[in-house]
């Protein structure tokens, strides 16, 4: 029995978008008309070090997923009930990352200030956890639905997410929004974090994921039998995903916050430069465009090394 040989493309894919990612973060720490909230993670002697951090977290954050929703879908159904358990372990990993680089008050601007009084970062690190497996099982669910739309042999990849993503999501649901410790997310959420905004800012995960996790298999199976056809169907799906995308964040974000002695979107807060030059009409689409490339080339590129391990399994 031969041994096959130790595929390096996974590897030296994981390197590269390492070294780009972590290049754009440096650049956006400096680049005028980058959002105040992205720029103030590299500023200060530690921000080289976030730099290089960050695309690590993207890749337990985004690309990871991936590897598990093939997981999932390759094998026994009694798989999905480990879903949970990755998404926390990633949520572990991806804290203790972040706790180490970037400063605590950039975390308290996600989930909040410690309000419970309980030792160490406990508080916060629970808070951060239920958000990034929320998130990251949206992103396997797009993994998942690109395997059924793009693989014979995985058709069944989003009906095993499935169960495991509910486990997941509704305790997530509760903990980031009803239970929160601060307004920073759910102000930001349509009706003041309602279910129905809620459900559009996870259709835009989906959304987006699909779409990025389409691209990113198709760039991996170049080479494979059926590879123009993948092609096509992962530009239709970026194409389609802008508006689409666009639809649900307009759906399921506030359209009207009274602070800081303005008022402004969601939409406005999220994509603006500053505080004091909030964009409007088609410079926020134009700024949302940037954004949604930006994630969705993230993505794929955080998916790549994944999708080049699994190609010839």
């Amino acid at each position: 029995m031969t041994r096959r040989p130790m595929d390096a493309a996974p590897w030296v894919a994981f390197f590269l978008a390492w070294g780009v990612l972590a290049a754009l973060l440096g650049a956006a720490g400096v680049t005028p008309g980058v959002p105040y909230n992205v720029r103030e993670l590299f500023l200060g002697p530690r921000g080289w070090a976030a730099a290089l951090a960050l695309p690590l977290v993207c890749a337990l954050w985004a690309g990871v997923p991936a590897l598990a929703a093939w997981w999932i879908a390759s094998g026994s159904r009694r798989r999905t009930a480990l879903l949970p358990a990755l998404a926390i372990a990633c949520a572990l990993l991806a804290f203790g990352v972040l706790r180490q680089t970037v400063s605590v008050e950039s975390i308290w601007d996600i989930v909040g200030y410690p309000v419970l009084h309980g030792p160490g970062d406990w508080e916060i690190g629970a808070r951060f956890v239920a958000l990034f497996a929320t998130v990251w099982t949206l992103i396997a669910g797009g993994a998942a639905a690109a395997l059924a739309v793009g693989s014979r042999e995985r058709r069944g990849a989003l009906a095993a997410w499935l169960p495991g993503a509910i486990v997941v999501l509704v305790p997530g649901y509760l903990v980031v929004v009803p239970w929160a410790a601060t307004d920073n997310l759910t102000e930001l959420i349509r009706g003041g974090g309602s279910m129905g905004g809620a459900a559009a800012i996870a259709g835009w995960f989906l959304v987006v994921g699909g779409a990025a996790s389409l691209a990113s298999r198709a760039l991996a199976m170049a080479r494979a039998e059926g590879a123009s056809g993948r092609w096509g169907i992962a530009a239709a799906m970026a194409a389609v995903s802008f508006p689409v995308g666009y639809l649900l964040l307009t759906l399921g974000t506030a359209d009207r916050i009274e602070k800081y002695g303005s008022t402004f979107s969601a939409l406005q807060f999220l994509l603006s430069p500053d505080r004091e030059h909030y964009a409007s009409g088609t410079a926020i689409m134009a700024l949302y465009a940037l954004a949604h490339a930006l994630a969705w080339g993230g993505i794929a590129l955080a998916q790549l090394p994944s999708w080049l391990a699994t190609r010839n399994r």
